[in-house]
């Protein structure tokens, strides 16, 4: 028996937007949520939820009703409830919001100087650097070396170290040289100047030479300048004549940075803090190791980038592979 035929369903009932879901307080807040009459008002009137939502409440539960909005948009927003700023004001109470403070004659003189290294068109590069070698030795031996020597191991040692071995390749000597008009002067010995942040400001002495000292004289050289420096007792030899400039960035504890050129030199490096990296291990695999960046800027002028890029790869190859087996203090 056949059935009754069935007629052409009826479409479905349009479905019903969404009722406007009242707009619930953070856990904790007086009135728990606000109508959406509450919220619309507070809308044309342009007042904040937040202010809202802090206001005491006289409907059910605490909830701010459209009467209790009304009342405070009535009397003012001066009605508000105080809310307590998240942190102290920078200027305490009756103190300026403003100070002027001419510059000092110390930092009118870096700033003409970093004004000349700004028109400079020089250009940056870095690379990773495996320190595990000189992190164990320097670690091993610090100890020893003030113990006989009175002075600190640091790696700017250590550092200049790897930057003369890398000079002692003829093909790196344009990087070692000051520009002068359009001569450039290629240095056969090194003035390293080192970046010293002092009360005053960046000053750069200047190590003269370092090309014909020993390894303590190194150390306590930087050492002796440093200390001067931030003692305000350098004198104007000491700042003259440098033919290329380390700074330290790992001081501040940053991993690195673009130096600025130190003219009329014509490049800068600049060391990264030295700490554990993830890093790929020699036949495969990842591991934690002591990793340091090193940065240079140089002045496109007088170098392109394929000859500073083979500069730092030699310095890098260096610090990795440098035998300090020799070195006597």
């Amino acid at each position: 028996m056949i059935g009754p035929s069935l007629g052409p369903a009826a479409p479905p009932a349009p479905a019903r937007p969404p009722a406007a879901q009242p707009r619930r307080a953070a856990p904790g807040t007086p009135g728990g949520w606000l109508s959406p009459r509450v919220q619309r008002l507070a809308s044309e009137h342009g007042i904040p939820l937040a202010t809202v939502l802090s206001l005491p409440g006289t409907g059910a539960g605490g909830r701010v009703t459209a009467r209790d909005l009304e009342r405070f948009r009535q009397a003012g927003e001066s009605a508000a409830p105080a809310v307590r700023p998240l942190f102290q004001p920078l200027a305490g109470a009756g103190e300026a919001h403003e100070r002027r403070e001419p510059l000092s004659r110390l930092r009118k003189r870096i700033a003409e100087n970093l004004a000349r290294s700004a028109a400079i068109p020089q250009a940056s590069l870095w690379l990773e650097v495996d320190m595990r070698r000189l992190a164990a030795w320097r670690e091993a031996n610090k100890g020893r070396f003030r113990e006989r020597h009175g002075a600190s191991l640091s790696y700017t040692p250590l550092l200049a170290l790897a930057i003369l071995h890398a000079l002692r390749d003829p093909a790196h000597a344009r990087l070692n040289a000051r520009l002068e008009g359009d001569t450039l002067h290629l240095a056969r010995y090194l003035n390293l100047g080192i970046a010293v942040d002092t009360p005053e400001g960046l000053v750069v002495p200047v190590l003269r030479e370092i090309d014909r000292l020993g390894f303590v004289e190194l150390a306590r050289g930087f050492e002796d300048l440093g200390a001067r420096a931030r003692a305000g007792k350098l004198t104007p030899d000491d700042v003259k004549g440098g033919t290329l400039t380390l700074t330290n960035f790992g001081a501040s504890g940053a991993q690195g940075g673009i130096p600025l050129l130190n003219p009329p030199e014509v490049a800068i490096l600049g060391a990264g803090a030295i700490g554990p990296r993830a890093a790929a291990l020699p036949g495969g695999g990842v591991g934690v190791l002591p990793r340091m960046t090193l940065s240079m800027s140089f002045d496109h002028r007088a170098n392109d980038g394929m000859a500073a890029g083979r500069f730092a790869a030699a310095i890098r190859a260096a610090l990795e592979g440098m035998d300090l087996s020799h070195v006597e203090f």
